[in-house]
């Protein structure tokens, strides 16, 4: 309110329209429409208990994401963000009148009837909203919800390596299937909140945080070399193990030996994607500026048994 105020911004000023805005922005007017549809059928039914809950989650929501990441942009007297956040105060405070009609009564005369002349007198003079189903964009909510999860688990790797938000990382990897959920425009977000200059899939850096050692079978290498055992173990654990792996762990012994593929240091963090598949790590390097924070699927130590060629 005080920084529209203070940039003269009324609701009758020129603002895109809502598909021109930004993500966050349609994403908050989509929520607000789903808001009034679902609390209009829950007050239908006398359960104000349901109503109530999905208010408190939508101003949660409103207030810890869409207020806090539009900040800069109520700085610079942007339109849009003063419009999308009127538009949601207006439906808001007319879905809490029923429920909390003093705070309500207080929010309109505070924030609503300053900049809209013709607005009624009292919010509860005012008509009750109506869900604008074109606004709602099916998918946008859960996308939404994955960028904030992959947000927090960013931070609970950074907590994890000891390295504050305000000292800047290259890149945050993360797994596939939520890199590709997020979309261009989220991950912009994502970046901006973890402090990182990018957001990649972790499909396109695996080979970066895994580290291959070749290790022979004692047991099967004794029975075939004997005393001989240490040399020859020592020489396959000389040799480049990712170059084994890649060729499938055939090694000329005669015999079956080992080959481990296990994760660098990691850390684990916490649960990345919707489906429990993931875990956000951070890397020992993460106190350069070029290290990386990481969501992946948990790796854990496969041996790969390399057979005779």
């Amino acid at each position: 309110m005080l920084y529209a105020t203070s940039e003269g911004w009324t609701p009758t000023a020129d603002v895109p329209p809502v598909a021109a805005r930004e993500v966050l922005d349609q994403w908050l007017l989509s929520e607000v429409h789903t808001l009034t549809r679902d609390v209009t059928a829950d007050l239908e039914t006398f359960d104000t208990q349901a109503a109530g809950a999905r208010l408190a989650s939508f101003i949660d929501d409103m207030s810890n994401w869409y207020v806090r990441r539009s900040r800069r942009r109520f700085w610079r007297g942007d339109a849009a963000a003063f419009a999308t956040l009127h538009e949601t105060l207006d439906v808001l405070t007319r879905l809490l009148a029923p429920l909390t009609p003093f705070i309500a009564e207080r929010v309109w005369q505070d924030v609503v009837v300053p900049v809209s002349p013709d607005a009624p007198a009292s919010v509860h003079l005012a008509s009750w909203p109506v869900a604008d189903e074109s606004l709602i964009v099916e998918g946008l909510g859960p996308r939404v919800e994955l960028s904030r999860r992959v947000t927090e688990l960013g931070r609970a790797a950074r907590a994890e390596a000891k390295v504050r938000t305000r000292q800047p990382l290259r890149r945050a990897l993360v797994a596939s299937a939520a890199w590709e959920q997020l979309g261009e425009d989220l991950r912009a977000q994502v970046c901006e909140e973890l402090n990182v200059g990018s957001l990649e899939s972790l499909a396109d850096a695996a080979g970066d945080l895994v580290d291959h050692t070749a290790k022979g079978n004692f047991r099967n290498l004794g029975k075939r070399f004997g005393k001989q055992t240490p040399i020859v173990a020592n020489a396959i654990a000389g040799l480049d193990a990712a170059a084994l792996q890649a060729a499938g762990g055939r090694l000329g012994l005669g015999r079956p030996s080992a080959l481990s593929s296990r994760p660098t240091s990691t850390t684990s963090a916490g649960t990345c994607s919707p489906d429990d598949n993931s875990t956000a790590v951070s890397t020992p390097s993460a106190l350069r500026p070029e290290a990386t924070l990481v969501a992946v699927r948990t790796l854990a130590p496969q041996p790969v048994m390399m057979r005779s060629a």
